[in-house]
């Protein structure tokens, strides 16, 4: 008998849990605990951040809660949320949040109803509005940049001459000790 067969014939006579194989084997709870475990914990947060942004703005805007939209008014939905969506002091969110924000959104639909909220054709008008959203994103933050770096040059420019005149004065200053000594 080849030590093939005799493995053969230990399994078939053998408790299965108690050789071991190449093919580890996984209760239904261990394969639910890699399912659950397959997403960091801040892929897990981020994903709960931006539903409660979309569940907050649904219920602005009298809305059904995230998980009772039907799939056909979830892209005007995802639509106009996209167009109104802002941080919470009013300000453009940057591009990777916004990205990180639809992300959140697709994770969700993907896992709770099997929607791909990025690659399915029902959601084309919606990813548009996003797209759109992203390049004015890039627009303004840019721009607020660009004002940011001229706000700092001229104040390090107040300061540079804040700084000369105040040199200046040291120099014309005549010193006390200097009086003295010429009134003697």
């Amino acid at each position: 008998m080849t030590s093939f067969s005799k493995q053969m014939n230990m399994e078939e006579t053998a408790n299965f849990d108690l050789i071991p194989t190449r093919f580890p084997r996984f209760s239904a709870e261990e394969k639910q605990k890699i399912l659950d475990e397959r997403l960091s914990a801040n892929t897990r947060k981020s994903t709960e951040v931006h539903m409660r942004n979309f569940a907050q703005w649904l219920e602005e805007n009298f809305h059904p809660k995230p998980e009772e939209i039907s799939t056909e008014e979830l892209p005007d939905l995802l639509f106009d949320f996209y167009s109104e969506t802002v941080r919470k002091d009013g300000g453009i969110f940057k591009v990777n949040t916004l990205k990180n924000l639809r992300s959140g959104l697709n994770r969700f639909y993907k896992e709770d109803r099997s929607i791909d909220i990025v690659n399915d054709t029902r959601f084309t008008r919606a990813n548009e509005m996003f797209c759109g959203i992203k390049v004015q994103a890039k627009k303004k933050r840019g721009r607020a940049q660009q004002i940011c770096i001229q706000q700092l040059f001229q104040r390090t420019c107040k300061q540079f001459l804040s700084g000369l005149n105040m040199i200046t004065k040291l120099i014309q200053t005549p010193r006390s000790s200097s009086k003295m000594s010429s009134s003697m």
